[in-house]
């Protein structure tokens, strides 16, 4: 039986028995995290080949591990799902991918979600059953028996004797037009838009970056100015792969001071709980104070311990992307 080798995140992953025959996806909780809970459960491993995550974006390059991997039999899902990336990859394996045109261009989606896949991937591709066991989230009691009995239970279909598959992944060719990549001003009527424009010009403008964590698109300080901001239908969000429903989760998040079990962080910790002060609050005490104030400005990174990532022990495991927020009243005359 081959050992287990990834092609792709291979620094991302965790390796825990190579010859295993079951794989862990933690979905958005650290993989460290769920690894040490199972540690300190005294949970026997000796059959899990690798822990990893699945944010969402990355299941083209997981299944690709898998068709490399046939000898991995069973995946157990064990972790906080905050975009859908749960019940994407249970309906690739359960209802398979459908192919859809759009302005001339075929596309191929999981089936009953708005995950996109390229066009190269489809459930045909996998030659055997791949037992999935969903157990929920770490912070469920109940979880973590699930997962106890899916490491116990013996596994069925024993796909040893099959070849690897290496699927690459397609190649884009695009060719960047010449602009200022700092100068970028976006203005549309309504968020749906703006948010069009913005893609079109990272597309067409946008500088290819390679960081030690991938290849990029890059455009620096684009600003983005919505004149009539309100909430865009969920008809017209679906034909462009978004969800309404999806976004007000999101939000919701964002006002929320609580963080779950296994998360770095959440903006909403950071917003109203992690300085020991809520934002919001403050701001809304401030306006009512003094309508024109401009000091209601807060930065949500922690300088202390996030520009020390990766370089000290005191550092953050992961910062937040969005570092400050600044409310104020803006009063535009026109003569």
């Amino acid at each position: 039986m081959p050992s287990f080798e990834a092609l792709y995140f291979k620094e991302k992953l965790n390796k825990v028995n190579g010859n295993g025959r079951v794989g862990i996806v933690t979905l958005w909780s650290k993989i460290s995290y769920v690894f040490d809970l199972l540690e300190r459960e005294k949970i026997d491993l000796s059959n899990v080949a690798v822990i990893g995550n699945l944010y969402g974006n990355g299941l083209r390059q997981m299944l690709r591990n898998l068709l490399y991997n046939p000898q991995i039999s069973r995946l157990i899902i064990f972790g906080q799902d905050l975009s859908g990336s749960r019940e994407e990859l249970k309906a690739f394996f359960t209802e398979g991918t459908e192919d859809f045109d759009e302005n001339g261009i075929t596309y191929r989606k999981v089936k009953g979600t708005n995950r996109i896949l390229d066009i190269e991937m489809s459930r045909e591709l996998f030659p055997f059953s791949l037992d999935i066991v969903d157990c929920g989230a770490p912070k469920d009691k109940e979880g973590l028996e699930l997962l106890k009995k899916a490491l116990e239970k013996p596994l069925s279909n024993p796909n040893d004797s099959l070849p690897r598959q290496d699927i690459p992944l397609p190649k884009v060719e695009a060719s960047v037009s010449p602009s200022n990549p700092a100068g970028h001003v976006v203005t549309e009527d309504n968020p749906l838009d703006a948010w069009k424009e913005v893609v079109f010009r990272l597309y067409k403008f946008g500088l290819p970056v390679e960081l030690k964590k991938g290849k990029r698109k890059e455009l620096l300080n684009v600003k983005v100015v919505v004149n009539n901001p309100h909430e865009e239908s969920d008809e017209e969000l679906q034909k462009y792969g978004l969800s309404l429903e999806k976004f007000k989760r999101y939000q919701e998040g964002i006002l929320s001071s609580d963080i779950l079990e296994g998360i770095a962080y959440s903006y909403g910790n950071r917003i109203r709980a992690y300085f020991e002060v809520d934002f919001l609050d403050a701001a809304i005490e401030r306006f009512k104070k003094d309508i024109q104030d401009r000091h209601a400005y807060f930065s949500l990174w922690d300088s202390s311990k996030d520009v020390l990532k990766g370089l000290r022990k005191e550092g953050s495991a992961s910062a937040p992307c969005l570092v400050s927020l600044f409310f104020y009243i803006l009063a535009i005359n026109c003569v």
